[in-house]
């Protein structure tokens, strides 16, 4: 189960998810009317094939979406933690976002906030501005609560996406 995270899963190495053209960078203060904001979390989430949660210094939560069942997975091995901050070192060195923005390139969407990243990819792009809102919600609402626990970081995720 812990082996989704090794990179993003169903994204090659040297895919679209880091070697697209141009990211897309809008701050969240620009966004006046954004499609994510008028549909709800559930019909968001079920939009999305991954959902990750990472803290600036590796990952911390994946949600994994199959055949309509959503995992929530904490709990990762060495190796994937290692592969998970890889990741996120290339999205950071690729695209050098600050807090309060996003990316929307090729099939990867991210957030950037103060302490907590979220990146997802969606079943399909049309998806895109639904689940850049969701983790846009997603982000603020954790990073209102600053660095957590990771049980608490997986409570957070369960209210924003309403699954308690």
């Amino acid at each position: 189960m812990t082996d989704y995270l090794g990179g993003l899963p169903g994204v090659a190495e040297n895919d679209e998810a880091t070697s697209a053209g141009p990211p897309t960078y809008i701050s969240s203060g620009q966004l006046c009317l954004f499609l994510g904001e008028f549909m709800s979390a559930g019909d968001a989430v079920r939009g999305v094939n991954y959902l990750y949660v990472y803290t600036y210094g590796g990952p911390i939560l994946l949600l994994v979406n199959r055949d309509h069942k959503l995992l929530l997975i904490t709990d990762f091995s060495d190796e994937t933690l290692l592969r998970g901050m890889a990741l996120l070192a290339r999205v950071l060195k690729t695209f050098q976002p600050s807090p309060g923005k996003f990316i929307a390139s090729g099939r990867l969407v991210a957030f950037f906030g103060r302490h907590y990243i979220t990146m997802a990819i969606p079943k399909h792009p049309r998806h895109s501005p639904a689940v850049l809102g969701l983790l846009r919600r997603l982000t603020e609402a954790l990073d209102e609560l600053g660095l957590m626990s990771v049980e608490d970081v997986k409570n957070v995720v369960k209210r924003v996406l309403g699954l308690t």
